[in-house]
C-alpha cells in the first residue's frame, strides 16, 4: 500500500511552489488544503519553501526575455552556451542543485499517489485539475539541464543517475488516475 514513507508524490509536492496553483484549484476553500491534508502535510509549512525554480522563471527574473530564453533552451541539444549564458545557467543550476537532489531521491520511492484537488462547489469537470503535471514537466526540464551539465563536465555517473530519475518521473506520472497523466508521461 501507499504510505507517507513510500509515496514519491508526497516528497515531490513539497518542492513545488503552490501559491499560484492554490488560486485556481480551490484556494482556501478546498483545493490545496485537501491535497496537503490527505498527504499528512502542514499547509503553512508547505508555503515557506525553498522551492524548485524553473530555469525559465530564473532567467526571466535576472532580465532575460522570452526569445533569449528560447535561444538557451535550443542550445541544450545542439551548441555550447555562450560565456554569459553558461554563467547564468550555472548560477541557476548551482542554486537549485540541493532541491534537484531531493527530487532525485524522492523519485526513487516505489509508489506514487496524487490526490485530486477539488472544491465541493465545482462541477465534475473542474474536479480533475492536475497542477502537479506542469510542475512535473518543469522538474523534468530542470533535471535534463542538470544531466546535460553533468555529462559535459565529465560527471557521467551522476548524469546517468539524473537521467534515470527523469525516467522514474515518467513512470510515476504514468500511474496518475487520469488519461491526461498517462499522456504526459
Amino acid at each position: 500500500g501507499i504510505t507517507k514513507d513510500n509515496n514519491a508524490f508526497r516528497e515531490l509536492v513539497q518542492l513545488y511552489d503552490w501559491t499560484y496553483e492554490a488560486g485556481w484549484i480551490g484556494g482556501e476553500e478546498g483545493g490545496t488544503r485537501g491535497v496537503f491534508e490527505s498527504l499528512g502535510l502542514d499547509e503553512a509549512a508547505m508555503r515557506k519553501g525553498p522551492f524548485l525554480i524553473d530555469r525559465w522563471d530564473y532567467l526571466e527574473s535576472i532580465g532575460y526575455d522570452e526569445e533569449q530564453i528560447e535561444a538557451i533552451d535550443s542550445r541544450f541539444d545542439t551548441d555550447p552556451f555562450t560565456a554569459l549564458q553558461e554563467k547564468d545557467v550555472a548560477a541557476w543550476r548551482d542554486e537549485q542543485r540541493p532541491l534537484l537532489k531531493q527530487a532525485i531521491a524522492a523519485l526513487g520511492r516505489p509508489r506514487y499517489w496524487a490526490p485530486i484537488a477539488a472544491d465541493n462547489k465545482q462541477s465534475l469537470v473542474m474536479l480533475i485539475l492536475l497542477p502537479q503535471l506542469g510542475n512535473h514537466r518543469s522538474l523534468a526540464r530542470s533535471l535534463r539541464a542538470l544531466a546535460y551539465s553533468q555529462a559535459t563536465t565529465g560527471q557521467s555517473d551522476q548524469a546517468i543517475e539524473t537521467i534515470r530519475a527523469i525516467r522514474l518521473l515518467a513512470w510515476h506520472i504514468s500511474h496518475e488516475p487520469t488519461l491526461l497523466g498517462n499522456l504526459v508521461a
